[in-house]
């Protein structure tokens, strides 16, 4: 991750709102720096949780958060718990924050089968709840199987159906 900070500050002049090359670069310099900013990218959500996590178990709740920083309670929420679900070393780096999503309800090494699986196979977030949904029904042998996963919790709204806060290409409704 550090290098990722460090690419981006080797090649470009960076601000809350732009970022600038120092010099002419080549295409596979500024694919490095695509790809630094990518890779920061996917860590925000974590590091928000991570810092909610720290805030709540140091000093409480974080009320005053959501209106500090323009985050709405839901998603505080969603980030807190993944990052409390999913414990750092579980974490997958090759892989999207809505993978570990995904596999939040599970037990840790459950969590680090999937996310191997997801990392191994290049699985999509979908592919990777498809494959959860699997697991949880077993394969359908036929039409009568169907029944057997109608209970199945969906990992990302545990059943609730609420997808405020869900990417709704993710979501699934067994």
């Amino acid at each position: 991750m550090s290098n990722s900070v460090q690419t981006i500050d080797n090649y470009c002049k960076i601000s809350k709102t732009s970022l600038e090359f120092k010099r002419d670069v080549t295409k596979p310099e500024w694919q490095k720096v695509f790809n630094a900013c990518r890779n920061i990218e996917g860590c925000i959500q974590f590091w928000i949780g991570d810092l909610l996590k720290y805030r709540d178990q140091k000093w409480g709740m974080y009320d005053d958060v959501e209106e500090d920083s323009g985050y709405d309670k839901t998603t505080l929420q969603t980030y807190k718990s993944i990052s409390q679900s999913v414990e750092p070393l579980s974490r997958n780096k090759d892989l999207t924050f809505n993978h570990h999503k995904a596999v939040a309800s599970f037990e840790p090494e459950k969590q680090k089968e999937f996310l191997n699986k997801a990392n191994e196979e290049n699985l999509t977030v979908r592919q990777l709840i498809e494959e959860i949904k699997v697991e949880k029904r077993g394969p359908i042998d036929d039409d009568n199987d169907i029944e057997a996963f109608e209970h199945v919790q969906c990992p990302l709204c545990h059943g609730t159906g609420n997808t405020t806060d869900l990417d709704i290409e993710e979501h699934w409704n067994p």
